[in-house]
């Protein structure tokens, strides 16, 4: 079983995106299919070990990429770096504040968040 926690905030903008008076609860059902379950499959299937946290964190930042999180690069602390994808490697390394992250591979995003560490 899996269970997912959304602030007030982030389902408000899930049902200000995807609401239609016409249709009903359908465009949110769609919504939620489209981008929060696929980045979970997605997660679960890149990462041998996940927590509720972390996919809560993800999903956060699907939903409102421009959202200021409550969570920040230390939810991920329980993976190795080398488990995460590069667009989670650039996300912890914007966290961060590391410069020249977005030109940066997956080997030299590593070694700079692990300086940082």
């Amino acid at each position: 079983q899996l269970t997912l926690s959304l602030t007030d905030r982030a389902k408000d903008y899930i049902i200000d995106n995807s609401f239609d008076v016409n249709y009903g609860a359908r465009p949110i059902k769609r919504y939620v299919s489209r981008n929060i379950e696929t980045l979970i499959a997605n997660a679960l299937i890149e990462h041998e070990t996940i927590t509720k946290e972390q996919i809560d964190y993800l999903v956060e930042k699907k939903v409102m990429p421009d959202n200021d999180h409550e969570k920040d690069a230390s939810d991920f602390e329980e993976l190795s770096y080398n488990d995460l994808s590069l667009k989670e490697l650039k996300e912890l390394a914007k966290d961060k504040n590391i410069k020249g992250y977005t030109k940066m591979n997956k080997e030299e995003l590593i070694k700079e968040l692990e300086k940082e560490d």
